[in-house]
């Protein structure tokens, strides 16, 4: 029997200018990992909320999603700070 991945990235936080994106979810990429953007609230596009989600998948341990995890927390923040776009990270 093959370990499939079961370990996933989940980085929650919030905005604070909304983002131009008018669908419930984004599909991008990270690192070479696919990443899907969401709203962090339920029946809202992405354009309609200040709470959002990045997951990414596929992770064989727990290390390697935390691991990630914290590189994309730190991109976010360095390309909010240069975008001028205000983030709180750490929801």
């Amino acid at each position: 029997m093959i370990d499939s991945p079961r370990y996933r990235a989940r980085l929650r936080f919030l905005i604070s200018k909304n983002l131009d994106i008018d669908a419930r979810e984004h599909l991008f990429s990270v690192a070479g990992r696919e990443v899907l953007l969401e709203p962090g609230i339920p029946d809202r596009t992405i354009r309609d909320s200040e709470w959002l989600i990045i997951n990414a998948r596929g992770f064989s341990t727990e290390d390697e999603a935390r691991r990630f995890a914290n590189q994309l927390r730190t991109a976010l923040e360095i390309s909010a700070v240069a975008t001028r776009l205000g983030i709180d990270a750490d929801g």
